[in-house]
């Protein structure tokens, strides 16, 4: 009997380790850290992270910011930089993050400058 209980023992923390085999590397999900911005009139510049399993690309920046870089094969940070605006209208822009087919979207707005009162 006693034998039979040692065995079943063996057994059971042997099915418990193999079932809890965290060695087994996962691929990161595909995510933006920050999904919507607004910025102030003024230049400036704002980090964020593009997670990833595999290479992507951002698409849809305008001729007033800069994204570095704009690709790459996994998980990195990002930098987004922006000019002053100098026009009264709110500045948008969506940028779209494209991975194995898969699109996420980035929403930037930026405060337009604030006309004197008359």
């Amino acid at each position: 009997m006693k034998k039979l209980v040692y065995s079943i023992f063996i057994a059971l923390v042997a099915l418990a380790a193999s079932a809890c085999d965290d060695d087994t590397p996962t691929a990161p999900d595909f995510a933006v850290s920050t999904a919507a911005w607004s910025f102030g009139q003024t230049e400036g510049m704002q980090r964020m992270i593009i997670s990833a399993p595999d290479a992507w690309t951002i698409t849809g920046i305008p001729e007033w910011m800069s994204v570095t870089p704009t690709e790459a094969d996994a998980t990195r940070e990002i930098t987004i930089r922006y000019t002053d605006n100098e026009t009264s209208a709110l500045r948008t822009a969506t940028l779209s993050v494209t991975c194995n087919g898969e699109t996420l979207t980035i929403s930037i707005e930026q405060q337009g400058k604030t006309l004197p009162d008359l």
